[in-house]
């Protein structure tokens, strides 16, 4: 079984956002609270792990958070979250961006 992603306009993705926004932080004040969102309103664990960053460089990649395929958690490294707020706060909704834009492919896996 081959799976293909949707192909999506930048403006359906804004949309995407938009909507995502309005349904969990309609005052849209700055910085949106996506910790809060996730953990609070989406009930998705967030579970930072000592090295994930290093272990994934070993093997040539580089990745600082990643959501599980089923959506209850997402791993993040400790360093990130504790040291790199800016950093963490973007691969928190790098990941959600996953779950909205793929979630489809993740359900037939």
């Amino acid at each position: 079984m081959e799976l293909q992603p949707i192909q999506k306009t930048t403006e359906q993705i804004n949309a995407e956002a938009e909507s995502f926004l309005t349904a969990y932080h309609p005052s849209k004040s700055i910085p949106i609270p996506i910790e809060e969102i996730i953990d609070l309103k989406l009930q998705i664990n967030i579970i930072p792990i000592p090295s994930l960053k290093d272990a994934f460089a070993e093997v040539g990649l580089d990745i600082d958070a990643f959501i599980a395929s089923d959506f209850t958690s997402i791993s993040v490294d400790k360093f990130i979250q504790e040291k790199r707020n800016n950093r963490y706060r973007f691969s928190l909704a790098h990941e959600i961006g996953h779950m909205l834009l793929h979630g489809y492919l993740y359900s037939k896996l």
